[in-house]
């Protein structure tokens, strides 16, 4: 067994004073810092491109990146990227005289989208005429046709694709072909928008493995409502004959809402998707190989079984139904295909069938510690009932901090409950508990461990990455330039030389 561990932290979330992180050279810095730390693993968020909420999981294209993410310092001078600088960020990121180690301040996800794209543009008309996208044409065709596609009609008619002129919103193929012929230079653009995209990633990844970091991504269950994805491969999603949802996602009352979360997405067909092999699942997976050396499937109970609120103009998820999904012949048909390695996100409601489905499939699954206080002394979330084959945690981007979590999210009972748990004086402070949390975590059989950034440094409640189910102000944490101390790398390098992770 290889123990590892590594540190979750986004792009957006990357020092930058540019309005969030990108794949610029302060990305290159995180991975030195990883690797002087002895961390194996950069856990990140999808890379997918945002809605307006600025959230990974809501995404026009679960194949295409961010474009927010391109870093524009590659193309563009100075002055030209002097627009993209937000008010006050330059000294809160960048000044070696302020004290902060981080941001969580809201970040206005559509403005920087627009900027960026203008800038974008701005290369694009000057510099589209020197790159041969011939090859990255060809291999991404079964993707990024649809999605340029998409996103020039999105331009077009800044409406979502339902709204579309009834030839475009039904995906009437003879439209469609006439509308590229017509918008062949819209189209082009988010070609190469795209372009850019993937070669960046690809030179950050391979640094990363080269140092001898792991990419450890994420992808969501499903794709948007509006997005290209059920837009062009509609048969593979559940409509009716008039095109509208016959039932949204979501899941069930849980630890983190008490209505449920209702995420109104459309569900998939699953004998349309046995029909056809799982070519979208397949291709997904398959395309996450250029990204990732580790996928987590986010929603991994989704693949054995899946919630469907029937009620489409329903405002909570507390009344629906679980339907059968692609299960183990799924995954016996990924058999010899290239995909990164798989782990699940198989928290919530988990029943024996979904661990049955893990376990024919050896796939690991994910222990939060911040769940094992429930009064169940069997809990599996102890770290001293910890399995080899997981994925071990303090808390996700889903929870709280976890200073956050002991100051605002238990009682008194509980707090003495973790200090007694850890060996720790019930006087002790929460940094304390925090520090030897680290210790007990990695020093578990978990075979990998994943500490959030927001706990290495001893955040609050105020940075915490996202609150399901609480529409604004998430994915706004953002790292300054302060933290990569040569007093945290050495804290961390001792940690993991410790308990044998190296």
């Amino acid at each position: 067994m290889l123990r590892k561990s590594g540190i979750m932290l986004h792009i957006s979330s990357l020092p930058n004073k540019y309005g969030f992180g990108c794949f610029s050279k302060e990305a290159y810095e995180f991975v030195d810092f990883l690797h002087d730390s002895g961390f194996k693993i950069w856990e990140i968020l999808p890379l997918n491109p945002t809605n307006e909420s600025g959230s990974p999981f809501q995404s026009y294209s679960v194949f295409a990146g961010n474009p927010c993410f391109i870093d524009l310092t590659e193309f563009l001078n100075e002055n030209e990227l002097l627009d993209l600088i937000e008010k006050n960020q330059d000294d809160l990121l960048n000044n070696d005289n302020v004290k902060k180690v981080a941001t969580c301040n809201q970040i206005d996800f559509e403005k920087i989208y627009t900027k960026r794209i203008s800038l974008l543009k701005k290369i694009f008309d000057r510099d589209y005429e020197k790159y041969d996208l011939t090859n990255f044409k060809k291999e991404n065709a079964f993707w990024l046709d649809d999605y340029s596609t998409f996103m020039a009609l999105k331009d077009k008619y800044k409406l979502p694709y339902w709204k579309f002129p009834n030839e475009f919103s039904n995906y009437n193929k003879k439209a469609i072909n006439y509308f590229k012929e017509s918008n062949k230079k819209a189209i082009d653009f988010y070609v190469f928008i795209q372009y850019l995209f993937f070669e960046q990633w690809k030179k950050l990844k391979t640094y990363a493995n080269i140092k001898g970091i792991e990419i450890f991504g994420d992808i969501a269950f499903y794709p948007a409502g509006d997005s290209c994805d059920v837009w062009a491969n509609k048969k593979d999603f559940c409509f009716d004959e008039n095109n509208n949802p016959k039932g949204l996602a979501g899941v069930p009352p849980d630890y983190f809402s008490k209505d449920g979360q209702l995420w109104g997405n459309p569900v998939y067909n699953i004998k349309e998707m046995k029909n056809n092999n799982y070519r979208f699942w397949t291709k997904r997976l398959e395309h996450a190989y250029k990204f990732f050396d580790i996928v987590r499937l986010d929603h991994f109970r989704g693949f054995e079984a899946f919630y469907v609120v029937d009620n489409i103009n329903a405002n909570t998820a507390k009344k629906g139904k679980w339907i059968k999904g692609l299960g183990l012949d799924f995954f016996n048909h990924l058999k010899n295909k290239k995909i990164p390695k798989l782990v699940a996100e198989d928290l919530g409601c988990i029943t024996k069938s979904v661990r049955d489905l893990m376990d024919k499939i050896g796939v690991a699954g994910m222990k939060v510690f911040q769940f094992a206080f429930d009064g169940n002394p069997k809990n599996n979330y102890f770290p001293h009932n910890y399995i080899d084959n997981c994925v071990a945690y303090i808390g996700t981007h889903d929870n709280n901090t976890f200073i956050g979590f002991l100051e605002e999210d238990i009682d008194n009972k509980t707090s003495l409950e973790i200090k007694k748990y850890l060996g720790q004086n019930e006087n002790c402070n929460n940094n304390e508990v925090l520090e030897m949390l680290f210790s007990v975590m990695l020093n578990s059989r978990a075979e990998t461990v994943i500490l959030t950034m927001q706990d290495i440094l001893y955040l609050n409640a105020f940075y915490r990455m996202n609150t399901p189910s609480i529409v604004g102000g998430n994915w706004c944490f953002r790292l300054n330039n302060n933290y990569n101390s040569s007093n945290i790398k050495e804290f961390l390098l001792k940690l993991n030389i410790s308990s044998n992770r190296m």
